[in-house]
């Protein structure tokens, strides 16, 4: 919990969408955060690692309220999904609404070509992907294979890496507070 208190992370949120997980390797015991991804297993974080469980999968979340063919919001990990619905529950995101989308977290944009099937049956596709070359690039690669179906919105966040540093950031932060 304190990991993601550094991270801005609602903790309600938190522990609705993410589990700990507690691990051993080579005879030491860990514990990381969590988040379960669409074959069943888990993407994990803490401080110290970044990895998951095999396989290396999509995360997709279906929303209760989505209607069949509507919007599907694209992150590219799950710190981004969780920064999203942080900044949603705090009313910072007023053009999205999660509850009303269905979202896929690729958990690594190599995962594009397993998140396409699913997003072709949306009618549109908003990104929220990182701000830098991989970001930038996972993005053509959907505007491209979706038919021009897919929009950009890093822009909401520009100036920073991802939504996630967006969150962090000290002045924006504060600004959510209002």
């Amino acid at each position: 919990m304190a990991y993601l208190r550094e991270r801005k992370i609602d903790t309600d949120v938190a522990r609705k969408e993410c589990v700990e997980v507690r691990y051993t390797c080579n005879g030491k015991r860990y514990y990381a955060i969590g988040f379960r991804n669409r074959s069943g297993v888990y993407e994990l974080r803490n401080r110290w690692f970044k990895g998951r469980i095999a396989p290396k999968d999509i995360s997709h979340i279906k929303s209760n309220a989505c209607k069949v063919n509507a919007t599907c919001l694209v992150f590219e990990g799950f710190m981004d999904y969780l920064s999203f619905l942080t900044l949603g529950k705090r009313g910072c995101l007023p053009c999205f609404d999660a509850m009303e989308s269905d979202c896929i977290v690729l958990n690594s944009v190599t995962n594009i070509c397993k998140a396409l099937p699913l997003l072709r049956e949306y009618d549109k596709t908003v990104c929220l992907l990182d701000n830098d070359a991989a970001g930038r690039n996972a993005f053509a690669s959907l505007y491209k294979a979706l038919n021009d179906n897919a929009e950009d919105m890093s822009s909401l966040y520009e100036g920073f890496k991802d939504l996630n540093d967006y969150l962090k950031d000290r002045q924006a932060f504060q600004a959510f507070e209002l």
